[in-house]
């Protein structure tokens, strides 16, 4: 988890390098030059070691090296009349907002332990601005053994352990490597399958998970346990839940270690949002066992492979399970729904599924409601304003039966009260239509525009029609309001201001408002626990879960106004699932998105 939010904070502590190299550089004379070939795992500090020159002057040549080192960059290496840096001298550091012992050790390539005991450090703890010196040793750097977490809270790792990235050397054997780690054979070999096949080969980089010495599981700060016990209301009984997400372990192992110390490292945005999602789901879990839950959490880690998640669905253990949260891939969703249904297992995926898939199973929850809901729910926001009908002007796209389908629904939820004279009906347009089909606009009365229609070609082509006639002789001062689906949000075409103009209505799934005093109060936690910024995903399996233990494990249900979703559960029909129907109305108001229904 470290190094997620390293990866989130690194741009910043590059560029803040950089400055500081710029500023700081040592003029001398130079004798001579000559150029190295930069070779795998080798370091930019290593490397001024090697040739014993100061590392400021070293960037002042290269100035390409301070976003990293890659295989085969050609370097030059300046040789001075008067050079500043001596062997027997530290180099010193100033402390950067984001940096921490790890992050510094793994820049200059040299032990954590050295730093501490260089600077007689007690604990990691550092201060922004802070100078610590840096050894200067001789530096091994094609052989460097990179800690990828020192004290990791990734959820497939226990809290006192740690991952390494060891590269294989000349006469090493499986014996010595479990000797010098203090791990069994076998955990080496279960952690690289691949080496049954292959064998240890000179070079090759093998993952080691061992145990941190002296580490006590309680004192780790803000790692969350996976098992949450309740001090209290013994009545609960334990709630086994089992998450499957593609956190993708095995490939994020593969890019941190190919990783060079400051480089930006590419990490799967699958992985990303799984740990976002499973932090959310944590401090959910967190919450109700203050309410008195006893909660048992396994971690599943689906990666993107069906056949590895049919694997999976063989562990014994799951059959006593009492909750499925997840996956996120529809073919995994449909194994894992079919288990699910076998052992009247409840599930609850946190990515959107079509109400199709709720259709004969009734142990299915969908956390998204769908456009047909949403649609529904601005009909009756409409009513419930006692909002004239000759005001309302409903737009379908011809070419699409998906956009003439929720035009029909609003128009029948909203038109049950009217009369057969009264009602509304969608004017089906396409791309190529004139505007002229659109009448009665008022100039008087606010002009009311039903965008029925997900399709971002068509909701432009409304919009640009709409701008057009606001913009006409005839209706300049005209008021205008519409009403649509939340794509609209993402189309960077249509000016904010016209956004603001025609007083833009949004149904969507779900919505954060960051002023309010709970998102502040979670955003805060959030940090203080894993280090790192919320994302919607986060959001997501915090409101997710509650909602779903809202549902299954008390007596008094009720609809959960979560940050990001309002959760109100109904099921389709006697013979299948459970849609969210609880739909968010959200509007701009003075450029800022609020919830209004």
């Amino acid at each position: 988890m470290y190094i997620l939010r390293a990866l989130y904070t690194l741009s910043f502590v590059v560029f803040s390098h950089y400055t500081m190299f710029s500023q700081n550089v040592v003029k001398n004379t130079v004798d001579s030059t000559l150029n190295h070939v930069v070779q795998k795992g080798e370091t930019s500090y290593g490397i001024t070691k090697k040739y014993n020159i100061d590392i400021n002057v070293f960037y002042e040549y290269n100035p390409d090296a301070i976003k990293g080192l890659k295989k085969d960059m050609v370097l030059i290496i300046p040789f001075m009349s008067s050079n500043p840096t001596d062997l027997d001298t530290n180099s010193t550091h100033s402390v950067l907002e984001g940096e921490t012992l790890w992050s510094i050790a793994k820049k200059y390539g040299v032990n954590i332990n050295e730093i501490k005991e260089l600077n007689l450090l007690e604990n990691e703890a550092l201060q922004l601005g802070q100078t610590i010196k840096i050894p200067n040793q001789i530096v091994d750097t094609n052989n460097l053994i990179i800690s990828m977490v020192k004290h990791p809270k990734h959820p497939l790792l226990n809290p006192c352990d740690t991952i390494i990235i060891h590269k294989i050397k000349k006469r090493e054997t499986l014996y010595s490597l479990s000797k010098s780690y203090e791990v069994s054979i076998d955990q080496i070999m279960n952690n690289n399958p691949e080496l049954e096949e292959s064998g240890l080969q000179k070079g090759k980089e093998i993952k080691i998970i061992f145990r941190i010495k002296n580490c006590n599981e309680d004192s780790i700060v803000n790692s969350i346990s996976n098992t949450i016990h309740s001090t209290s209301n013994n009545s609960i009984n334990k709630i086994k839940v089992a998450l499957f997400l593609p956190f993708l372990i095995n490939k994020f192992d593969t890019v941190q270690a190919n990783c060079l110390p400051i480089e930006t490292c590419p990490v799967d945005k699958s992985s990303i949002q799984s740990i976002q999602l499973y932090n959310g789901v944590v401090l959910a879990l967190d919450k109700l066992k203050q309410k008195g839950y006893k909660v048992v959490l396994s971690i599943y880690d689906t990666q993107k492979d069906s056949l590895h998640t049919s694997e999976l669905l063989q562990n014994p253990e799951l059959l006593n399970t009492n909750l499925i949260i997840g996956p996120i891939f529809s073919k995994q969703i449909k194994l894992i729904r079919s288990y699910a249904k076998s052992y009247d297992i409840p599930m609850i995926c946190p990515s959107p599924v079509p109400n199709q898939a709720l259709f004969q199973y009734p142990i299915l929850y969908k956390i998204n409601p769908s456009k047909s809901t949403q649609v529904v729910a601005i009909a009756d926001y409409l009513k419930s304003k006692n909002v004239s009908n000759k005001r309302i002007t409903l737009l379908a796209n011809k070419k699409s039966a998906k956009s003439i389908k929720y035009a029909n629904l609003f128009a029948n939820s909203y038109n049950d009260s009217l009369s057969v004279n009264d009602s509304i009906k969608p004017i089906l347009l396409e791309h190529t239509s004139s505007f002229n089909k659109v009448k009665n606009i008022s100039k008087t009365d606010t002009n009311i525009f039903v965008i029925a229609s997900s399709d971002v070609p068509f909701i432009s082509f409304v919009f640009t029609k709409i701008i057009g006639v606001s913009n006409s002789s005839n209706h300049y001062k005209s008021n205008f309001m519409i009403f649509g689906f939340d794509e609209v949000l993402k189309m960077n075409t249509i000016d904010e201001k016209y956004k603001q103009l025609f007083n833009l209505h949004v149904s969507t799934k779900g919505n954060i408002n960051f002023d309010s005093e709970e998102v502040m109060s979670f955003v805060k936690l959030y940090n203080e626990t894993f280090e790192m910024q919320p994302e919607i995903n986060a959001f997501i399996g915090f409101d997710l879960t509650l909602a779903i233990f809202n549902q299954l494990f008390t007596n008094n249900k009720s609809v959960l106004h979560g940050m990001y979703s309002n959760i109100d559960f109904e099921q389709i029909d006697a013979e299948s699932g459970f849609e969210n129907k609880a739909v968010k109305l959200i509007k701009y108001q003075d450029f800022k998105l609020k919830t209004v229904y």
